[in-house]
């Protein structure tokens, strides 16, 4: 994996190759994969390779576990991101209109963003 690489990009990456493989006749088991995929990842991802090691059986881990729990993550990382633009976003707001943002104003936002964000992670 490279340090620009998306998370995303790469799990494409490994699917085809793996799909590649596996139309050859030779079967590989999602184990081994997961394994070689948890140590290609760069350093960027270590709290995440850590906590996963440390919590799942990597013997039972599959790939679509693999790429849901750092879909998750990214999903999470962008998320915080994305609040601090919000807060600052909501404070503009009310600094020109001298009210405050209603607690269902900003969770209605952060819904919107969060739904918006996921729709592009599928899409």
């Amino acid at each position: 994996m490279k340090d620009e690489e998306d998370i995303g990009s790469y799990m494409l990456i490994v699917n085809e190759v793996v799909n590649s493989i596996r139309g050859l006749g030779k079967e590989i088991e999602d184990k081994v994969i997961v394994k070689n995929i948890l140590r290609s990842l760069t350093s960027r991802f270590d709290t995440k390779i850590s906590a996963i090691e440390e919590v799942k059986d990597l013997n039972s881990f599959t790939l679509v576990e693999m790429r849901g729990s750092f879909i998750s993550y990214k999903i999470r990382i962008g998320k915080a991101k994305i609040d601090d633009k919000e807060d600052i976003l909501k404070a503009i707001k009310s600094s020109k209109s001298n009210t405050y943002v209603n607690e269902d104003e900003a969770s209605y936002m952060e819904e919107s963003n969060f739904v918006r964000k996921l729709k592009r992670e599928q899409g």
